[in-house]
């Protein structure tokens, strides 16, 4: 039994460091739009086949992360964003054919290294500037938010998955580095060593299962609402399996 917890508790230490170590860093910068085209407040003679982005690092961009709305408020956009040539810092999405001349508005959220959302918009025009366009950049940008209630919720999950690896991390710490020497330098069977070293690994086992649920729980949680902060959408929304397998292909999805 002794062996047997021992090497549960080194193949647990193994995942904690590994997710420790792909787990995205709160330290890293959020992605900054650099450049688009069309430019921010152009106006292009002809209408051009596509908005591109350019950021300063790569960010991951599904769920319809790249948006064009026409003056009165409706899509321009036709197909999903994609990255031009593979280049992740890049990001674009197709125009519709044939569009009126006039102002239109181009809006982006998409999930930067750091895993966090990073949102903006800007104005151009094709032929000629006509009216503003019904909307603002901003009401648009905020239409396309997944709500307090998603943040709140993922944020929780993600302190439960701390805690949890906390917790883990610290079992293990006393097992390694406190529990066993001592057990080495005064064990003694005759002094009921032997009945504390049984009870212990008891707790220790039931502290890192419930460590561990907790941890598994509370990552399928950060997945939808990771998915749902991604997309722009509620939690309940974000349970559709076509948005859930774009969230586990993303780097925040993987860890």
């Amino acid at each position: 039994m002794r062996r047997g917890l021992h090497r549960f508790a080194l193949a647990l230490a193994t995942g904690l460091v590994a997710a420790l170590t792909l787990a995205p860093g709160a330290a890293l910068a959020h992605a900054t739009l650099e450049g688009s085209s069309p430019p921010r407040g152009a106006t292009v003679k002809r209408q051009p086949g596509a908005v591109l982005l350019r950021f300063s690092e790569p960010v991951e961009g599904n769920f319809g992360a790249v948006r064009v709305y026409d003056p009165a408020g409706g899509r321009a956009d036709e197909g999903d964003a994609f990255h031009p040539d593979g280049d992740g810092s890049r990001l674009g999405v197709h125009l519709q054919p044939d569009l009126a001349d006039g102002s239109y508005t181009a809006t982006y959220r998409v999930v930067s290294a750091d895993g966090h959302i990073v949102a903006g918009g800007y104005v151009f025009s094709i032929g000629k500037a006509g009216a503003p366009p019904r909307e603002t950049v901003a009401e648009l940008v905020a239409a396309g938010g997944s709500g307090s209630a998603t943040d709140v919720g993922l944020g929780i999950a993600r302190g439960v998955q701390y805690a949890a690896l906390a917790v883990a991390l610290g079992a293990l710490a006393f097992l390694f580095l406190v529990w066993r020497p001592a057990r080495r330098l005064f064990a003694d069977p005759g002094r009921g060593w032997a009945a504390a070293d049984l009870a212990f690994q008891r707790r220790l086992r039931l502290v890192l299962l419930l460590a561990g649920g907790a941890g598994a729980v509370s990552a399928a949680a950060a997945i939808v609402f990771a998915a749902a902060q991604a997309a722009g959408i509620g939690a309940g929304s974000a349970l559709d399996p076509s948005i859930l397998r774009e969230e586990l292909g993303t780097r925040f999805g993987t860890v």
